[in-house]
């Protein structure tokens, strides 16, 4: 519901606003998009534990530093802070 109300709020105000409401409202849809895929994964999570399975998958640490990046993105930048990784 949020993320659809961000939405509606960008369709319609999109460069109507002040220079920073078109960013703002995308952290908006960004969060809500993030906090939806971790929603989902703790149901599938549950869901499985809940029958006893094993759950096992198979991850690319590259698409999950990328995320993890992405998501503290503003943190490291306000911080001033430096990620080093080596995946060799």
């Amino acid at each position: 519901m949020v993320i659809g109300y961000a939405q509606l709020l960008s369709k319609t105000y999109t460069g109507k606003l002040e220079a920073n409401a078109d960013q703002f409202i995308g952290y908006i849809v960004g969060g809500g998009r993030r906090l939806d895929a971790l929603l989902k994964g703790m149901r599938e999570y549950w869901q499985s534990s809940d029958r006893g399975e094993d759950y096992q998958t198979t991850l690319d640490g590259n698409e999950v530093l990328k995320m993890i990046l992405f998501n503290l993105k503003e943190t490291i930048t306000n911080d001033g802070a430096v990620v080093l990784y080596d995946f060799s």
